[in-house]
């Protein structure tokens, strides 16, 4: 008697576009695609009328056009038409790829559409406004499930409700090659805004490169802090010391070619760059800022975690990598490892597989 066979669920990612080149757009996009891999049905829903993917896509994906921007005075028209999408699909999940989106597909239920929506929350409950507290948890009251990046942000929800919610780590794929920990390069990747502390870097590598000359801080990233952080360079007199990299696709190459990795930033949700960091081998210093950094960087293991804001003991930590070589190695090492057994492809989705089955 032959066995049945299993179709596995079909998902629709809500998300407002894929143009960008962004963490978001990037992990979203890494999800999907390895989805599609697995042999899940997968149709990006995108409002406007750009298909633009910044990064590449399964061609198994199929994306659809809403048609109209995300904004205020066009989602009750946006919801009608998402519910006709919706219903026609005839989906096992639509997965909000952020918050924002629930305001859309929330009005598409009522009016209607069919489906479990779950919403996927790339950010804290405490991120941004009161207003946004008081939204991510009517989100998380009203969606099927809601996915969030750590345990702290689990815990931060109404007890009520964090049966409801679902702890998923960003996706990151495998490095397939490590470091060799032997140049004399230190690495920070990032947004260039406020809360990445890049200024805060540049006064911290002002202070080292008085001792490790031949060391080249590389920062790349891209944001509407690039000029008063060249100005800074500039004032440091840093111009051979650091080198700033606008984003880039091949940013593999990067971790490939530093020795450590290091964030000052006031403010990490999640803390994808340390996961990747991590994947190449690299051992990190890092601020303990809120909230993702101590979930990834084990203390003294794989890197050290830093009081926020103290400044010396970051540079003391960073010239003691720099000056032991088998130091670097032994983080290093032990970064990987602890990279396979949380944060790989594998790891990951079988928490995503556990969800949608």
């Amino acid at each position: 008697m032959g066995g049945y066979i299993t179709m596995k669920p079909s998902v629709v990612f809500l998300q407002e576009q894929l143009r960008a080149a962004a963490g978001t757009e990037r992990i979203s996009t890494g999800v999907m695609n390895e989805l599609a891999d697995r042999g899940y049905q997968v149709v990006i829903v995108l409002f406007g009328t750009d298909k633009t993917s910044a990064f590449p896509l399964n061609d198994k994906i199929k994306i659809l056009l809403i048609g109209i921007p995300f904004e205020n005075k066009y989602k009750l028209k946006a919801a009608f038409y998402l519910k006709k999408i919706i219903n026609e699909i005839k989906p096992d999940y639509v997965i909000n790829v952020a918050v924002p989106m629930m305001q859309v597909s929330f009005l598409a239920k009522c009016l209607g559409m069919k489906g479990k929506v779950v919403t996927w929350d790339h950010f804290t409950l405490f991120a941004g406004s009161q207003w946004g507290v008081f939204f991510r948890i009517f989100s998380a009251f009203v969606s099927h499930q809601t996915i969030v990046l750590t345990e702290q942000d689990r815990n931060s929800y109404p007890r009520l409700l964090r049966k409801k919610i679902r702890v998923i780590g960003n996706f990151v794929m495998d490095a397939k090659f490590k470091s060799n920990l032997m140049s004399k390069k230190v690495l920070s990747v990032g947004r260039l805004v406020h809360t990445k502390g890049f200024d805060i870097l540049l006064d911290i590598w002002g202070d080292i490169s008085k001792r490790h000359s031949d060391w080249i801080l590389q920062i790349v990233g891209s944001g509407e802090e690039k000029e008063n952080l060249r100005k800074k360079i500039e004032e440091l007199h840093l111009e051979e010391n650091v080198q700033m990299i606008p984003t880039v696709k091949n940013i593999e190459d990067y971790y490939i070619d530093a020795s450590i990795y290091v964030s000052a930033a006031r403010l990490e949700p999640w803390g994808l760059v340390l996961a990747e960091a991590k994947s190449f081998g690299l051992p990190i210093v890092c601020f303990d800022c809120p909230h993702g950094p101590k979930n990834i960087v084990r203390d003294g293991m794989d890197g050290n975690l830093i009081a926020l804001n103290d400044c010396n003991e970051m540079k003391e930590k960073i010239l003691l990598l720099m000056d032991d070589l088998e130091l670097r190695r032994k983080y290093g090492e032990a970064a990987r490892k602890d990279f396979e057994c949380r944060f790989s492809k594998r790891a990951i989705f079988n928490k995503w597989t556990e969800l949608l089955k």
